[in-house]
């Protein structure tokens, strides 16, 4: 076996370790199979380089896997960032998502009476991250409760809180 296959040989992969300064034990984890991912893609797109001239079809397989391991590193590196935002941070993401809407809006909006067609819908606006008054405890279902058909023991467990 030429090659090694413990990450703490490879220089990149010890480097991104220390820089990405994981929280705990599950961060490592996900931190060293990042690294795994991106050593192996950067691999794949060598070899596609390597064997481009000669074979083609193999410098294409080369380059699917390559494109499909850098798919699940931007998925890991996206799960480590919701794993370390906070509540604030994602409050502050909605809020600034919904006034990217809200603008986002207002220029089709712009545009679409500039050019005489039909204006776009406004965006919804969220509501809490979760319901008030999970279906559990209220004793009906979240469709019914959405729809204004509260079941007997959702209105009853409401009556007996307040």
């Amino acid at each position: 076996m030429t090659e090694s296959n413990n990450m703490e040989n490879t220089p990149s992969a010890a480097a991104f370790l220390a820089e990405a300064r994981p929280g705990d034990a599950l961060e490592a984890m996900l931190i060293e199979q990042m690294a795994a991912v991106h050593e192996a893609a950067m691999r794949c797109l060598s070899r596609a380089a390597e064997v481009a001239a000669e074979h083609p079809e193999i410098e294409a397989r080369y380059l699917r896997e390559a494109a499909r391991l850098l798919n699940l590193f931007q998925r890991q590196s996206d799960a480590l960032d919701r794993r370390r935002m906070t509540a604030e941070d994602r409050a502050g993401k909605r809020e600034r998502d919904a006034r990217i809407a809200e603008k986002d809006w207002r220029r089709e909006r712009e545009d679409a009476k500039r050019w005489g067609k039909r204006p776009p819908k406004r965006p919804a606006r969220r509501g809490p991250a979760w319901p008030a008054w999970p279906a559990a405890e209220a004793g009906t279902d979240g469709a019914a409760k959405a729809n204004g058909r509260e079941s007997e023991g959702g209105a009853a467990a409401r009556r007996r809180l307040n």
